[in-house]
């Protein structure tokens, strides 16, 4: 008697999800697709993508100028490891907290601006001289581009003087990383893949600024 029972109940349960999968939607790729989200760094003024998480650089940077730059670890993006940051004092005695970013969001997207002259001057980053950065957007100052030094011997002097202080400049190909200022952007922990593609993409069409 208990095995009928069981039985029974097994083969009602079987009927009712036979009727389910007969009365379910059809599977097709629309109501298959699902939105893809990363955690990015999006411009604060404009909501421009800058950077994705996995674009920021995970190790330590080791020429960081000691007696300028405070080296700390930070939680921005949630379920993710913590980010290096780098807490640097300028001339003026302004401190801007950075991240460090891959050379790729500028070479590759073309969503950053680059303006004013190279300099190696009061550099957060020993060996490496800096160059201003905005969003190609909104122009909202973001941090700088950073490369190694020149060789001294290369006739950069006449440049330096042609070049404006605010005068707009090529990305160089030579970049090392990019220092976004962390006041500057917004941490996304959800931001949509597609939107990162399209304005990558819008990037791409406009090629360098």
């Amino acid at each position: 008697m208990e095995l009928f029972v069981l039985t029974s109940t097994e083969s009602s349960q079987e009927s009712s999800e036979e009727e389910k999968e007969k009365d379910g939607p059809e599977c097709t790729s629309e109501t298959s697709t699902v939105e893809q989200f990363v955690p990015a760094l999006i411009c604060m003024r404009c909501y421009m993508p800058i950077a994705q998480y996995d674009e920021i650089l995970p190790h330590r940077a080791t020429d960081a100028w000691a007696s300028q730059v405070y080296t700390y670890e930070l939680d921005l993006f949630e379920n993710k490891p913590p980010l290096w940051c780098y807490s640097a004092t300028n001339p003026s005695t302004h401190r801007f907290d950075l991240v460090r970013c891959d050379a790729v969001i500028a070479l590759r997207r073309h969503l950053l601006s680059f303006y004013g002259q190279w300099s190696a001057e009061h550099s957060f980053f020993v060996g490496h001289e800096w160059c201003c950065v905005a969003c190609r957007a909104c122009q909202n100052f973001l941090g700088w581009g950073f490369r190694r030094t020149l060789n001294v011997s290369r006739d950069t002097e006449n440049e330096t003087l042609e070049t404006e202080e605010d005068a707009e400049v090529p990305v160089d190909n030579n970049l090392s990383f990019v220092g976004i200022i962390l006041t500057r952007c917004i941490g996304n922990d959800k931001y949509p893949l597609s939107q990162f593609e399209a304005c990558a993409a819008i990037g791409a069409l406009l090629g360098p600024s």
